[in-house]
């Protein structure tokens, strides 16, 4: 996963794209791949039972098991969407009050979720985040019925970069349902629904290397969610489901392992060069301010004294330097949005965080 596996990369050899997060590059192997179901046939998986549309429906069943393997899960659990919101919509349309009583979330979350979860009848439980940037559960009541809650919450948070633990979320409360955002997660570090102990979780294709259009939701069968009236598309988006296939035999082949130790180190790096260089500079929660901060999943937020965050942005971009400003999709009432967020990946080399940081010490 260098640069030169990235036509937009290798094209643009002066630009530097600390964007992963929400826009990830497309692979060789991903644009072929798309190419290759786009100009080879034309068919809609399911819909017939001519040659095209029986190898469309193929296509879709292959990459359901490559992503059933992914996550450790059974094939017959993934249910294919459009997005994370998608999922995210339909889960939280499907919640039964004879089922539920209690959402437990928090308002620090991506606003794709928190809007939904807001606007919700059922009553809200609200978690916070703590320093290290991850969910606070000090002040938790572990002792009442959870029974007739569900919990959704994020794997790791777009913003901050921080794991949760979600086990830890689930014995602070027992019996609860437990949904889980792997947005940031996929394809980042290991993410195996059985360790998670999930009833459900979801992802978007593109945040792994796959093209938009397409999305993941993963149902556990002895789940109370496993009831709800769940509809794949009528038309499955082919080129999008296949480049999500693509992405994941492209991750398999560098190693979760691999990605997970360099973005660690990646991160660490940054942090540590910038606190050193940059005057001024402060780090939002996250493994910044955590006392093991060799860590982290190559998410780092921050501010500059003096600067705004579309200020840094602009002065960056004017050296070629891409990274995430104001906009990050949170609510503002909870989350400082004026931050600059820094989020890497595989392709990532530590020269390129020098470059960054250098130019930001000297402003």
């Amino acid at each position: 996963m260098d640069r030169q596996s990235y036509p937009s990369l290798r094209n643009h050899p002066s630009v530097i794209h600390f964007d992963a997060s929400a826009a990830f590059p497309l692979h060789d192997k991903v644009i072929a791949a798309v190419n290759g179901v786009m100009m080879g046939y034309v068919g809609a998986a399911g819909k017939a039972s001519y040659d095209w549309s029986l190898r469309a429906s193929a296509e879709v069943e292959k990459v359901r098991t490559r992503v059933a393997d992914f996550i450790s899960a059974n094939p017959k659990a993934i249910h294919f969407v459009y997005s994370a919101s998608d999922a995210a919509r339909q889960l939280t349309d499907n919640l039964r009050a004879e089922e539920y009583d209690t959402i437990i979330y928090s308002p620090e979350d991506h606003t794709s979720v928190t809007d939904l979860l807001g606007q919700h009848a059922l009553k809200p439980i609200h978690l916070s985040y703590n320093q290290n940037g991850a969910y606070d559960l000090n002040t938790i009541d572990s002792t009442a019925d959870y029974s007739k809650a569900v919990i959704f919450a994020s794997n790791i948070h777009h913003l901050y970069g921080a794991d949760n633990d979600m086990r830890a979320l689930r014995q602070a409360f027992p019996g609860a349902t437990l949904v889980i955002d792997a947005s940031q997660s996929i394809g980042r570090t290991t993410v195996n629904v059985g360790l998670l102990g999930c009833d459900a979780l979801y992802f978007s294709s593109q945040k792994l290397g796959g093209i938009t259009g397409a999305g993941v939701l993963f149902i556990s069968p002895s789940s109370k969610l496993a009831s709800i009236d769940l509809i794949e598309p009528s038309t499955l988006p082919l080129p999008a489901i296949t480049s999500l296939g693509a992405a994941i035999d492209i991750i398999n082949a560098v190693s979760l392992h691999h990605i997970d130790t360099k973005l660690t180190r990646l991160t660490s790096h940054f942090i540590q060069i910038a606190a050193e260089q940059v005057d001024a500079l402060t780090f939002t929660k996250g493994s910044a301010n955590s006392e093991y901060n060799c860590s982290g999943n190559g998410i780092v937020s921050f501010k500059v004294g003096g600067y705004s965050s579309q200020d840094i942005a602009m002065i960056l971009g004017s050296n070629n330097i891409n990274v995430r400003a104001a906009d990050h999709c949170v609510n503002d009432a909870f989350v400082d949005r004026d931050v600059v967020r820094v989020s890497m990946h595989a392709y990532t080399v530590p020269d390129e965080l020098e470059k960054l940081v250098n130019v930001l010490a000297e402003l």
